[in-house]
């Protein structure tokens, strides 16, 4: 097999390389009843520095987020108002009593079942039939890209009466099904998840204190490339400078030739109600210890009257070979060593008109971003630095618009030698798919000329024609 690297891959990979820096910094003030505390964290698509609040024996509370342009500016900020306050590596370990006497919630609900193969074969049947890109919208739930992943399992294990558990941010507190706080014990349950108050209070508390960082770190462990590793339930997790983001196996067409074995759903920032978006899985690049992972949810178990998840390397579909650096110099690109294992008959024919329906499906993605970004900054502060900003700018997301388009090209022409005409026919559709934006008709192939041209602008404050580089567009009659 060709064991040229494109030089995009290269390039993609070492910027990978030099952002896996992630800044997480704490300060604490506590006494012997309560303690807050201030973090720094750059895990999760800004640089946002986080104040929380927690009593002794309880969960904590996160009581405000303020974004930053970086991690110097984070600190004077702290140094500035939280000046009492003591910098630490760790916060102190305290324990949290999830058990009530009196009350008439005990837990969230009860585990009548555990987690095994089959049971995540049923979990992977449950995303293939019940997850489609209005899930959330559906029950009216907010996410971001996290709190996508997060929302299946728990939402399943709820269904199925199944143990579940996650990590809490900077307190390491394990937060799952057996799980109470003072101000739920007397909510409203029902048979139905999603009329059951109880339940939806700790979705969103839960969905609220975890994060790419905590996942990738703790929740959860590489998988094996093989068909029930990269089974639906496993997810894609990348974490860089300023950004993270996951994307949830849900679907597998392993038997079928004229497809791609694996497509994705995954939500976005800001925090809200919206549809996910479905992507195949294509990646080029290989993954990176701590930068981006194929991985799964470690499974909650009793250990000496208490819960804890499973340890990584109990569970069959653990294996580190993702980094085998052996395989790398076999396989040109990651996706090619994934096709090799699971998927040996896949025909390349159907690339073009994936990859062509995952470009469209983005495109309009970002004209909603764009247009719903412009009509917030209308009347709300909008400037580098607010939240609002790190909500509606698009750096990253216009990053990953082009990186996209040269995924499924680079792949293409990896496999043109072997099928004649898949690149030529790939070039025509890029030119054939035309979309209106803002009244003007673009071809997908102008659409990426605008971004490698770097025309287009990431600030929500620009005008709308800005945003898509479509004043330089209309100047010059592209």
């Amino acid at each position: 097999m060709n064991k040229f690297v494109p030089t995009f891959l290269v390039c993609f990979i070492f910027f990978l390389f030099i952002h896996n820096v992630s800044a997480h910094e704490t300060w604490v003030k506590s006494n012997s009843h309560s303690r807050h505390f201030v973090t720094i964290d750059d895990d999760d698509d800004s640089i946002q520095v986080k104040f929380y609040r927690q009593d002794f024996g309880d969960y904590q509370d996160k009581i405000s987020a303020y974004p930053f342009k970086n991690v110097e500016e984070a600190r004077e900020y702290i140094q500035k108002n939280y000046s009492d306050f003591t910098s630490v590596k760790k916060l102190e370990s305290w324990p949290v009593d999830t058990l009530v006497d009196t009350k008439k919630n005990k837990e969230l609900w009860t585990a009548t079942s555990s987690w095994n193969d089959e049971w995540e074969k049923k979990y992977a049947d449950w995303l293939k039939s019940e997850i489609t890109d209005d899930f959330y919208i559906r029950y009216n739930i907010p996410t971001d890209c996290a709190d996508a992943v997060i929302g299946y399992r728990w939402i399943f294990a709820r269904i199925y009466s199944l143990p579940v558990a996650n990590t809490v941010s900077d307190t390491g507190s394990l937060f799952g099904h057996f799980s109470m706080r003072k101000q739920w014990e007397d909510l409203p349950t029902s048979a139905n998840w999603y009329d059951d108050r109880l339940f939806m209070a700790a979705l969103n508390y839960v969905m609220d204190m975890t994060s790419t960082r905590t996942i990738m770190n703790t929740d959860g462990f590489r998988v094996a490339v093989t068909q029930k590793g990269l089974q639906a339930g496993s997810f894609i997790v990348s974490q860089t400078n300023g950004s993270g983001h996951m994307r949830t196996i849900t679907q597998n067409y392993y038997d079928d030739p004229t497809s791609l074995p694996i497509f994705t759903f995954s939500s976005t920032a800001p925090r809200e109600v919206r549809p996910l978006y479905k992507e195949a899985f294509v990646d080029q690049a290989w993954p990176i210890r701590g930068v981006r992972e194929i991985m799964a949810f470690r499974w909650p178990v009793v250990n000496r009257n208490s819960w804890t998840l499973n340890a990584k390397t109990n569970d069959s579909r653990y294996s580190e070979e993702q980094f085998d650096s052996t395989l790398q110099k076999q396989y040109m690109s990651f996706i090619q060593f994934v096709l090799s294992r699971v998927h040996k008959d896949y025909d390349p024919n159907s690339l073009v008109t994936t990859g062509i329906t995952d470009l469209v499906n983005y495109t309009y993605i970002r004209i909603k971003i764009v247009r719903d970004g412009y009509e917030y900054c209308r009347s709300h502060d909008c400037r580098p630095g607010t939240q609002a900003y790190e909500d509606w700018s698009t750096p990253n997301r216009d990053a990953k618009f082009l990186i996209k388009f040269n995924e499924v090209e680079d792949l293409v022409r990896a496999f043109d030698p072997m099928y004649p005409g898949l690149l030529k026919n790939w070039l025509d559709s890029l030119n054939s798919n035309i979309i209106n934006i803002e009244g003007t008709d673009l071809s997908l192939e102008q659409i990426r000329t605008l971004f490698e041209r770097k025309l287009p602008s990431y600030n929500p404050s620009d005008s709308i024609l800005k945003r898509w580089g479509l004043s330089s567009f209309l100047a010059v009659k592209y």
